[in-house]
C-alpha cells in the first residue's frame, strides 16, 4: 500500500510543467533596484527639482524608448552580443559606483554616473529575457516568470547576510552569472523557435488595447505610490510575491483547471481592497500597500506573459513589444506618482481627504481600464498580430467575423476563442498551448461549440462558418 501511494505520487509529480534551470536566470536581475535599496543604497531624488522623479527613472524611460527603436530595426537583441554584454558591464559598473557612493563616503556624482549606467544596463537585459521567454511556449513562459520572483527573493534575501564589501563584489558578478544563463537558455531553444533576423516586426493596430491597459493601471498606481510609497517595504514585497506564487502553483499543480484568465480576473478584487483602505484607513498604509503592489504585479506578469505569448506565436523576438509595455508602465507610472504628488503638494485638503481624493481617482481610472481591456479581448486580440499587414488584416476580418458568428450563436467569451483558433485550423493540443489550458478543457469547449452549432466535427462546423461568413 505505501509503494502504491509513493508511485502514484510519483506519477503526478511527472506531470508537473517544469522549465530549465536557466529560465530561471532572469531572476538575478530582474529586481535590481530593489536589490540595491535592500543593501542600503542612497536614492538621487534630491539632486534632481522635480520630485518623486529620480536619475535612474529618467534614464529607465528615456532609454526604454531608445530600445524601442533599436529592437524595431535590429531585433533580436540577443543576437548582438556586443550590445548584450555592454548591458552587462553597465549594470555591474553602475551598481559598483552607487555602492560606493553609498556605503563609504557619499559621492554623488557617483551616485548619478552610477544610476544612469544602472537604469540603462537593467532595462536592456531584462528586455532580453523576456526576448528568451518569448522563444518558449505560453504555460513555461508564466511557470519562469513567477518563478524567477522567487529566485530574486532568495538573491535579495541571501545578500542582506553578507558585509558591505562582499555584498558589493557579489552584486558586481551578478549580472556576468545573468547572461551566462540567458546564453545557456537560448542554447536549449529549438531552432525553429528562435526569431530570425529577417522576422518582421508586429502591428501594435491589434495591441492598443493592452498598451492602453498597461498605461491607465500604471497611471492608477503611481497615484496609489505616491501616498504608500514606492519604497520597498515588507507588505510591498509580499504582496508582488502572491500573485507570483499563484502563477507558480496554478502551473505546476493545476494546469487542468488553472489559466492566465484567474489572474486577470483576481487583479481587479486586490485593487479595489487597496483602494478601499487607502480611503478608510489613512492611520495604517501596510494593507493598502500589499494590496495595491499585488494587484500591480498581477497586471504587471499578465501583460508581460501576454506579450511574450504573442512573439511565440507569431515566431517574432519580443523585445519590441515587451519594451513598449515595459516603457509604457514605467512612463505612466512615473506620471501617476507625480499626479499624486501635486495633490499633496497643493495641500488644498487634509490628510484625509486628500487620500480620499487619490483612492477615488486611483479606483475610477482602474475601472476605466478594465473597459478597455475586457477578458473578451483577453482570449480574443492579445496574439492577433499577424507577421504581414495583408495577414493582419485577414485576421482581423476573420475575427470580426467570429465576434458576430458567437453574438449569433451565445457562444461565451472562452468558446468564441476557441472557435478563432479551430477556424485557423488550430488542433485541440495546439488551442491548449496558446490558450495556456488543458487539452481536457479545449475538448470540453469545443463539444459545447458542436451542441450550440448543432454539429458533429471541424468539417461541419467550418461548413456553418462559412454560410454564416457569406450571409
Amino acid at each position: 500500500m505505501f509503494w502504491e501511494k509513493v508511485n502514484a505520487l510519483y506519477d503526478k509529480m511527472r506531470g508537473v510543467t517544469t522549465v530549465s534551470l536557466p529560465f530561471l536566470g532572469f531572476g538575478l536581475i530582474r529586481r535590481w533596484y530593489a536589490l540595491l535599496a535592500s543593501l542600503g543604497v542612497e536614492s538621487s531624488t534630491a539632486l534632481l527639482p522635480l520630485p518623486t522623479i529620480s536619475i535612474n527613472s529618467f534614464t529607465e524611460c528615456a532609454f526604454l524608448f531608445v530600445l524601442i527603436v533599436l529592437a524595431k530595426r535590429y531585433a533580436p537583441l540577443y543576437r548582438r552580443g556586443a550590445f548584450v554584454a555592454g548591458s552587462a558591464i553597465a549594470l555591474s559598473l553602475g551598481s559598483l559606483l552607487v555602492l560606493l557612493g553609498s556605503f563609504w563616503e557619499p559621492v554623488p556624482a557617483f551616485i548619478v554616473l552610477g544610476e544612469i549606467l544602472v537604469a540603462a544596463g537593467f532595462t536592456t537585459l531584462f528586455v532580453v529575457w523576456l526576448e528568451l521567454y518569448g522563444c518558449i511556449e505560453p504555460t513555461k513562459i508564466a511557470l519562469a516568470y513567477a518563478a524567477s520572483f522567487v529566485v530574486c527573493s532568495i538573491v535579495w534575501e541571501t545578500l542582506q547576510q553578507f558585509s558591505a564589501p562582499s555584498a558589493a563584489t557579489i552584486v558586481c558578478l551578478v549580472p556576468f552569472a545573468s547572461i551566462a544563463l540567458l546564453i545557456a537558455g537560448f542554447r536549449t531553444i529549438p531552432a525553429t523557435h528562435v526569431p530570425k533576423s529577417d522576422a518582421r516586426q508586429p502591428s501594435l493596430r491589434p495591441l492598443w488595447r493592452l498598451i492602453a491597459w498597461v498605461a491607465a493601471l500604471s497611471f492608477a498606481f503611481g497615484i496609489a505610490d505616491s501616498v504608500t510609497s514606492s519604497i520597498i517595504q515588507a507588505p510591498s514585497y509580499f504582496g508582488r510575491l502572491l500573485p507570483n506564487l499563484i502563477i507558480l502553483i496554478g502551473v505546476m499543480f493545476f494546469k487542468s483547471i488553472f489559466d492566465l484568465g484567474v489572474i486577470y480576473r483576481i487583479t481587479l478584487p486586490l485593487v479595489i481592497v487597496g483602494f478601499l483602505n487607502l480611503l478608510l484607513a489613512t492611520d495604517n498604509l501596510d494593507i493598502a500597500q500589499f494590496f495595491l503592489s499585488a494587484g500591480s504585479e498581477s497586471f504587471l506578469a499578465l501583460a508581460f506573459i501576454i506579450a511574450c505569448s504573442s512573439a511565440y506565436r507569431r515566431r517574432f523576438s519580443a523585445a519590441y513589444i515587451c519594451a513598449i509595455v515595459f516603457a509604457t508602465h514605467a512612463l505612466f507610472i512615473r506620471i501617476g506618482q507625480s499626479a499624486g504628488s501635486a495633490v499633496h503638494y497643493v495641500n488644498l485638503f487634509d490628510q484625509g481627504l486628500e487620500y480620499a481624493a487619490i483612492a477615488v481617482l486611483g479606483t475610477l481610472i482602474f475601472s476605466a481600464s478594465i473597459v478597455v481591456f475586457r477578458e473578451k479581448d483577453f482570449y480574443l486580440q492579445w496574439g492577433a498580430a499577424g507577421t504581414s499587414p495583408k495577414a493582419a488584416t485577414e485576421e482581423s476580418r476573420l475575427r470580426d467575423s467570429i465576434a458576430r458568428f458567437s453574438s449569433i450563436n451565445k457562444l461565451s467569451a472562452r468558446e468564441e476563442g476557441i472557435a478563432l483558433l479551430m477556424a485557423q485550423g488550430k488542433t485541440n493540443q495546439e488551442i491548449a498551448s496558446e490558450l495556456f489550458i488543458a487539452p481536457g478543457t479545449v475538448r470540453t469547449h469545443v463539444s459545447r461549440i458542436y451542441a450550440k452549432l448543432d454539429v458533429h466535427s471541424r468539417e461541419e462546423f467550418i461548413e456553418v462558418l462559412e454560410k454564416n461568413s457569406a450571409v
